[in-house]
């Protein structure tokens, strides 16, 4: 499954940030989104997954020769900052992403405990949310990805409030767990490190609209 962004440009109001973006993403491989603040990585992935319209362009994917829309459980998200349901155990808020692809409740409950394991905070299944450092609210956000089973996970600055050595690990977990499972991901982000994890990085520079 390709997402494909053809000739896209975007910005607010009447003025664009980028434009003319032609780029395929692929399921199974990791993309990095990068490029100086204000070059428009955040309203990429926005376009990307259909929160924000493109001012010219088009965002479609392509299922072997038929062409779709965004939508319909094609993205799931990983933010910056990612709070979940606080007040619900971390097993609920993964179960919960199970549910968004029709498992009942006593289903997700059963399919998340290797989710957890996976990305390493099964023994904080029984914790509210709300208790898990930044770190492993991170990691409860991947899980919760995964457990959707979009084929494309859009991730905007997943180890932006991070530690350096606490990105790397989520940084490997989050491209290591997706593309193990045919997920695509596409990540925008300033690390460095990140970015060389990934298997192609489009740089936004070079679509950059200048003004003034």
């Amino acid at each position: 499954m390709r997402l494909i962004a053809e000739g896209v440009a975007a910005g607010y109001g009447e003025i664009e940030v980028f434009s003319d973006v032609d780029y395929a993403f692929e399921t199974g491989e990791a993309v990095a989104v990068v490029g100086p603040s204000g070059s428009g990585k955040t309203t990429l992935l926005s376009v990307l997954g259909g929160l924000l319209r493109a001012t010219r362009g088009a965002v479609y994917v392509l299922d072997g020769d038929r062409r779709v829309g965004v939508g319909n459980g094609i993205v799931a998200w990983v933010h910056q900052t990612n709070h979940g349901l606080r007040r619900r155990s971390v097993l609920e808020n993964v179960a919960i992403g199970f549910m968004a692809r029709g498992s009942t409740f006593p289903e997700a409950i059963s399919h998340a405990p290797p989710l957890l394991a996976a990305v390493g905070i099964d023994g904080r299944a029984s914790l509210a949310a709300g208790r898990l450092s930044g770190g492993e609210m991170q990691r409860l956000a991947m899980a919760r990805a995964l457990a959707v089973g979009a084929p494309f996970i859009l991730a905007d600055e997943p180890t932006g409030h991070l530690d350096p050595r606490t990105s790397e690990r989520i940084g490997d977990l989050l491209i290591s767990q997706a593309t193990a499972r045919g997920q695509g991901v596409v990540v925008a982000t300033h690390d460095p490190l990140l970015a060389d994890r990934c298997n192609r990085v489009l740089d936004l520079t070079a679509y950059t609209v200048a003004h003034g």
